[in-house]
């Protein structure tokens, strides 16, 4: 499912995609903990973008937050490639 317009549609999504890996992250423990406290994080910070009531300044659907929250998506899928690429394929026991 891709999001189109508006943008703050895509919101929840990206909210939930990031609640749902720090969850799994921290109860299954198959991933280092840093990385789902960091997950946590990036939901925190997507739902409070998702959120924006004010008409202007920092907070405003185009004030300096959504690029804040931009940078940290950004970094939080970069980690997460870079995660999943040193854990290494998965091995087949049995």
């Amino acid at each position: 499912m891709t999001c189109t317009r508006p943008p703050r549609r895509c919101l929840p999504s990206r909210s939930a995609l990031a609640a749902a890996t720090a969850l799994a992250v921290l109860r299954g423990r198959m991933l280092p903990p840093w990385y789902g406290w960091a997950s946590a994080t990036t939901a925190l910070v997507t739902i409070f973008r998702g959120g924006a009531l004010a008409h202007g300044g920092f907070y405003a659907p185009g004030g300096g937050y959504g690029s804040i929250t931009f940078i940290v998506i950004l970094i939080w899928v970069l980690a997460t490639s870079g995660v999943l690429i040193l854990r290494g394929p998965a091995t087949a026991s049995g």
